[in-house]
């Protein structure tokens, strides 16, 4: 069975994640934290790929993002991938692959899903049983989403600028949804389509994007038409 085609699409968010071959661990220390961050900033800057929350964790990545062009994420993460298997390779001598296969990812609706994939990825650390709150954990966008704190590599959306007037405004408000616990009917919704590759949306976003790619789309049982093709947006 062919693969379900991924859609990149301008201007609408992803959300992906990517874990270490086997799970086993891609992170060793603060320097390949840091040294990935760099690599995913200079290739987002290159190819025209906007970040604006992610969380690094000792065997996985969990990044959401905005493309400026089709290719934009695709590129940008094999000049990533890349560099940083090259080094993970040469500094733990040892060879192959580094990541299990393919990224997953998912287009997401933004007005409906933005801020709770933001609130996901960055609570992920929380879940995992590595931090009491997300605040304390150090390789996530959440200092700077939630408290103000300075991050070059991250843009922030226009959904996050529209939650206050001013920057301390805006990362009180952030941080205070961030203290709500994401329903369980939201936090399936976005492993559901993140694991499938589905779009992360209602069902009039999701048909969109099904008649945009030419199959379904959406978990859905067979048979049940798509709207007719429109412009995602």
């Amino acid at each position: 069975m062919p693969r379900r085609p991924r859609v990149f699409l301008p201007g609408q968010p992803i959300y992906l994640t990517q874990r270490g071959h086997n799970r086993s661990q891609v992170f060793y220390g603060p320097d390949d934290a840091k040294n990935f961050l760099t690599w995913l900033q200079d290739a987002g800057n290159k190819h025209g790929l906007s970040f604006h929350a992610y969380v690094l964790m000792t065997n996985q990545i969990h990044l959401l993002v905005t493309p400026e062009s089709e290719q934009a994420l695709p590129k940008a993460l094999r000049d990533v991938n890349w560099h940083y298997t090259r080094y993970i390779n040469r500094a733990h001598n040892r060879s192959g692959s580094l990541w299990d296969g393919r990224y997953k990812a998912c287009i997401v609706e933004a007005e409906i899903y933005f801020l709770a994939c933001s609130h996901y990825i960055e609570l992920e650390p929380v879940r995992a049983g590595i931090a009491n709150e997300p605040e304390s954990y150090r390789w996530s966008s959440h200092k700077a989403n939630a408290e103000g704190e300075k991050n070059s590599l991250l843009t922030p959306h226009a959904l996050y600028l529209r939650l206050g007037h001013s920057p301390e405004t805006r990362s009180n408000a952030y941080k205070n949804f961030c203290k709500e616990e994401l329903s369980e009917t939201t936090v399936t919704a976005i492993r559901t389509a993140t694991k499938g590759g589905w779009a992360l949306g209602n069902d009039e976003f999701s048909g969109k994007v099904s008649n945009y790619a030419g199959c379904n789309m959406a978990p859905r049982g067979p048979g049940r038409p798509w709207p007719e093709k429109t412009k995602v947006g």
